[in-house]
């Protein structure tokens, strides 16, 4: 807490783009645009936070079906995540870098698969954008 007082932001670490991504709520128009918008925003940042590296988590790019026996790839996550890749291999974007989460642990399981990250996930993202911060 710290009212009235000076923040030193060092880094942002970016989790987002699961709703973005989600077919249910238009994944098909929103993930197209997610590249614009995450550029602007970029845009927004560096107007007032130039130095500061931006590191970004990618989102779940394939789901469990509900009996857990297929793997199905969800191609607006894949939109999102190319977007990322897109972005930090842009020399006219600087500091930006994303972290692969593929490997990590996910919410849900039998009958409540999820999109969402959990804590056994969570955590080692977390240490990999430190990673990449330093």
């Amino acid at each position: 807490n710290n009212p009235g007082g000076t923040w030193n932001l060092k880094a942002v670490f970016w989790h987002q783009g699961e709703a973005d991504s989600h077919a249910d709520f238009g994944g098909d128009v929103r993930s197209v645009a997610y590249e614009t918008n995450l550029r602007n925003l970029l845009y927004r940042f560096r107007t007032d936070l130039p130095a500061v590296p931006f590191i970004a988590g990618e989102i779940r790019d394939q789901v469990p079906d509900t009996t857990g026996s297929t793997v199905w790839p969800n191609p607006f996550a894949v939109t999102v995540n190319g977007v990322f890749s897109t972005l930090a291999n842009d020399v006219n974007v600087l500091d930006f870098y994303v972290v692969e989460t593929s490997d990590l642990a996910w919410n849900g399981g039998p009958p409540n698969y999820d999109v969402h990250m959990g804590l056994a996930g969570l955590r080692p993202m977390g240490e990999r954008m430190v990673e990449k911060y330093q």
